[in-house]
């Protein structure tokens, strides 16, 4: 068996890579206090484009030429991607990692059921009404007993971070007619971030700003950069892999997995002034949710519906 269709090994590197890439990046933005995130983001993705090259040079990964139809498709995609990104590192910076991971999962939930929805024309069930609505219910919770009242503006990027991943999925599962695979879309993203980023710290003053950060002239900050970018691009580069080797509902499975054992690592790596209890209710909600990813792609296999999942 080939390498790149060995399916053990591509589920280590991605739980592994994702598992260090949020907690890299968490070090970096809170605990350096790194405040620059259009900066941040937009050198993690020149490391990841470069990684993502250097594996097509090596012939792991095969990127193919996008046509000039796809590109302007897929732009709105991009402007999304890059949008989520930014307000990821806000929201991440000042969220606890498991709090982070849980409301994305929902929200990543909820837009399974709304594509369901759309696709099926079926009218929604109340158990439909109730996934979407979860995520919002536990966003509003969690602000009402949050004690930091200086830092509630959080609680808006995490918002945006989740709507933009959300919008994108939903809007790349409307795509019509469009041959691209998924790693071709990563690329892009990441050289079109790489463009809106450095473009927007240009206009917001962070570029300037950043050569005032004393620890940018340590050789650990930027080794600790390095590492953020090539975990990221593994991330990409083992998730377009498990697309093309698992049905799409069991790469959701292994991605809510991902999001449990990163947050489990997080509360023992990392100490912060929320309180364990409401750290460990959140891992408890992330199992939840892994289990539910998993009883749903049990029951699409069983139906046979590796080929129409939305």
């Amino acid at each position: 068996m080939k390498l790149k269709d060995n399916k053990v090994f591509w589920l280590i590197i991605f739980f592994v890579s994702s598992s260090f890439a949020i907690l890299i990046n968490k070090y970096i933005l809170w605990k350096l206090n790194f405040t620059y995130p259009s900066i941040f983001q937009s050198w993690q993705m020149s490391v990841a484009s470069l990684f993502l090259i250097s594996a097509n040079s090596f012939e792991i990964i095969k990127i193919m030429p996008l046509s000039t139809e796809s590109f302007k498709r897929l732009l709105p995609s991009t402007f999304l991607f890059t949008v989520s990104i930014y307000s990821g590192s806000k929201a991440l910076s000042m969220l606890p990692v498991p709090i982070f991971c849980l409301i994305q999962q929902l929200f990543i939930q909820a837009t399974i059921h709304i594509v369901e929805i759309y696709k099926t024309k079926k009218s929604m069930s109340n158990y439909q009404a109730v996934c979407i609505m979860t995520p919002l219910f536990i966003l509003w919770i969690t602000y009402l007993f949050d004690n930091e009242y200086e830092n509630q503006v959080k609680y808006v990027w995490i918002l945006i971070n989740c709507l933009c991943i959300c919008l994108n999925s939903i809007y790349i599962s409307f795509l019509k007619s469009i041959n691209v695979q998924e790693i071709d879309i990563m690329f892009l993203n990441t050289k079109s971030s790489i463009i809106f980023l450095s473009l927007f710290g240009i206009l917001t003053g962070e570029t300037p700003k950043v050569i005032n950060f004393q620890k940018l002239y340590h050789t650990f900050f930027h080794l600790l950069f390095i590492g953020s970018g090539i975990f990221g691009a593994l991330v990409m580069l083992s998730y377009g892999r498990l697309c093309n080797l698992f049905s799409l509902s069991r790469v959701r499975f292994f991605n809510a997995i991902s999001m449990f054992i990163v947050s489990i690592a997080s509360i023992i790596i990392y100490e912060t002034k929320t309180s364990v209890y409401k750290l460990w209710f959140a891992v408890l909600g992330l199992a939840s949710v892994s289990y539910y990813s998993y009883s749903v792609s049990k029951f699409n296999y069983q139906l046979g519906l590796k080929n129409q999942e939305v």
